[in-house]
C-alpha cells in the first residue's frame, strides 16, 4: 500500500465588522480660560452648560436616525479637583441654530449622573464619555447637548480647559457656588463653541416613520386646530395629545385621541372642551396598525385666550389693565381697527388725580397732547349678551388737568375720544358716542350710560383716544 503525505492546508478567516463611525465638528484652537465656562467648569461647585451642533453640520457624516453613542471634548487643560461629581449629559432635538437663549427644548438623558474626570488630551484628540442610551438623530434638526453637575465640586484650580471654535453666542452657562444648577436655566451667552467628536453606528428608520409639519392653525378659548404632514409610512391613522404644559411630555407607552384621516377628515383636526387663558401643548404621532407607532412629535405650545363674560361684570379701573382679559394698543384709526397690541399711553397714574375728592384716585387716563400721533386703544374683554338681558354699559369719565385732577381743563378743537363696540371679534368698530370740545365731560366725573337693549351675540368694547394733527 502507498504510502503518502496528506497535507491539509486549512484558512480561518476572521471577519470583524463595524459600522461604528466618528464626526468632529470644530477645527478652533482656542481654549477657554481655566475660570471660564465650559462643559469641564470647576471654577464653581456646580454649572449647567448648553451648547448647539446644526443639522447642516450632523449631516456631513450622519444620515437620519443614525444613533450617537458618545461624545466627547478635546481637553486642552486639567481640573485639579479630580472629579465632576454628578456629570449628567442630555440631548435633543431643537429649532435653534445658536445658544443666544436658554434652550428649553425637550432633551433625554443619554448619559446618566457619574464622577467624571476629564483626560487632558492632544488637539484633535477627544476625551470620549460613552452613552448609556443613544441618541436617536432625525435627520433634520439641530441638536442641543446641555452637560451639567450639581457637584459639590471642589474649588481647586486648575479649573479645566476646553479647545473651542470662536462663535457669537456658541453657549452658555449658569454656574453657582453652595447650591444646584441642573434646574436652573442658563442665563449667559459664551463667544465660544467646544470642538466636539460624536461616535455613532448606522440607524435603520423604524417601521412607523414620525409626521411632520406639525402646527397649531387656529385656536378660541375653547378649541384648537391642528395639522400636520403625515409621514411616509402611508398611514391614514394617528393619535393626538392635547395638554397643559405642566404635565409632562408623553413617552411610547402613552396613548392619545384616536384620528382617522377618513371619518374625522385629518388632517387638519380640532380638539375641544379647552379652558380659556390655559397654556397647551400639542403632541401626534404616526398609527401604523397593530402595536407599531411612530413616535410622539411635539410640543407645539398655544395659550387659549379669555372666554366671553357673561354679565353681570365691573372692571376694575384702578389697574392697568383692569385685568388679564383687557388689552391695549399703541395705534391704528378707528376705520383700521387698533395695532401695536401690547402697549399703550393709557396708565392708571394717580398722581394728582384726585378728580376733586381729596386723595388720589387711580384709574386708566391718557394724556391727550402735542403733535406727535395718539390713537391709543383701551380694549375689553368679549362679552356674550345671548342670555339675561336687557343689558347697559355704565361708565364713569372726566376731563382734568394733566398736572391737577381738582383743576378742570379742556380738550383740543380736534381731540377726541370714543365709546367703540365691536360685534365682530374686532375685526370691525363701530363708535357709540364720542367726547370731544362740545361735550367733554366734567373734571369731577361725567356718568355715561349705553342702552345694549339691540345687541345680542358676542361683544367687545373699547376706548379710543386721538390728539387730532393739531397741538393741544
Amino acid at each position: 500500500m502507498k504510502k503518502f503525505t496528506f497535507i491539509a492546508l486549512v484558512m480561518f478567516a476572521f471577519c470583524w465588522q463595524s459600522n461604528a463611525q466618528t464626526i468632529v465638528i470644530g477645527t478652533g484652537i482656542s481654549t477657554t480660560t481655566s475660570t471660564g465656562s465650559d462643559p469641564i467648569d470647576g471654577y464653581y461647585n456646580a454649572f449647567r452648560y448648553q451648547v448647539v451642533y446644526t443639522a447642516a453640520e450632523l449631516s456631513a457624516s450622519l444620515t437620519p436616525f443614525d444613533e450617537i453613542t458618545a461624545l466627547g471634548w478635546s481637553i486642552a487643560g486639567d481640573y485639579n479637583g479630580g472629579n465632576l461629581l454628578g456629570y449628567t449629559i442630555k440631548m435633543g432635538h431643537t429649532t435653534a441654530t445658536n445658544s443666544i437663549s436658554h434652550n428649553a427644548s425637550a432633551t433625554t438623558v443619554v448619559k446618566n449622573a457619574f464622577d467624571y474626570n476629564p483626560t487632558v488630551t492632544a488637539a484633535g484628540v477627544f476625551d470620549m464619555i460613552a452613552f448609556d442610551t443613544n441618541f436617536v438623530w432625525n435627520g433634520v434638526d439641530n441638536v442641543v447637548v446641555e452637560v451639567c453637575s450639581d457637584g459639590q465640586n471642589p474649588f481647586s484650580g486648575p479649573y479645566g480647559q476646553v479647545r473651542t471654535t470662536t462663535q457669537t453666542n456658541g453657549s452658555r452657562f449658569y454656574r453657582v457656588d453652595g447650591s444646584t444648577a441642573c434646574a436652573t436655566n442658563t442665563v449667559t451667552a459664551n463667544g465660544n463653541r467646544p470642538n466636539i467628536q460624536f461616535n455613532y453606528i448606522d440607524g435603520a428608520p423604524p417601521a412607523c416613520l414620525p409626521i411632520s409639519g406639525l402646527n397649531v392653525d387656529s385656536f378660541t378659548a375653547s378649541d384648537v386646530t391642528v395639522s400636520w404632514t403625515p409621514s411616509g409610512s402611508a398611514e391614514t391613522d394617528w393619535e393626538i395629545i392635547v395638554q397643559e404644559v405642566a404635565v409632562a411630555n408623553p413617552g411610547s407607552g402613552d396613548s392619545g385621541t384616536p384620528i382617522n384621516a377618513t371619518t374625522d377628515s385629518a388632517p387638519p383636526y380640532t380638539v375641544g372642551s379647552l379652558s380659556p387663558e390655559t397654556a397647551y401643548e400639542v403632541f401626534v404621532r404616526s398609527y401604523c396598525g397593530g402595536t407599531d407607532y411612530g413616535p410622539w412629535v411635539g410640543p407645539q405650545n398655544f395659550t387659549t385666550p379669555c372666554g366671553a363674560v357673561v354679565p353681570d361684570y365691573i372692571a376694575d379701573m384702578s389697574s392697568n389693565l383692569p385685568d388679564t382679559c383687557w388689552d391695549e394698543a399703541t395705534s391704528g384709526e378707528v376705520a383700521a381697527g387698533p395695532s401695536g397690541f401690547g402697549t399703550s399711553n393709557w396708565t392708571n397714574s394717580g398722581t394728582g388725580d384726585d378728580n376733586n375728592y381729596g386723595a388720589a384716585i387711580f384709574s386708566n387716563r391718557i394724556n391727550i397732547y402735542g403733535t406727535t400721533a395718539i390713537r391709543d386703544w383701551l380694549i375689553s374683554p368679549t362679552f356674550d349678551l345671548s342670555t339675561g338681558g336687557p343689558f347697559q354699559l355704565e361708565l364713569n369719565i372726566a376731563v382734568t388737568n394733566y398736572n391737577d385732577g381738582d383743576t378742570d381743563d379742556t380738550m383740543g378743537a380736534d381731540d377726541e375720544v370714543q365709546l367703540l363696540i365691536s360685534t365682530d371679534g374686532g375685526s370691525t368698530w363701530s363708535n357709540l358716542t364720542t367726547w370731544n370740545t362740545g361735550n367733554e365731560p366734567a373734571f369731577t366725573g361725567t356718568d355715561y350710560v349705553e342702552d345694549l337693549t339691540s345687541y345680542s351675540g358676542n361683544v367687545q368694547f373699547a376706548i379710543w383716544a386721538s390728539n387730532g394733527t393739531s397741538s393741544g
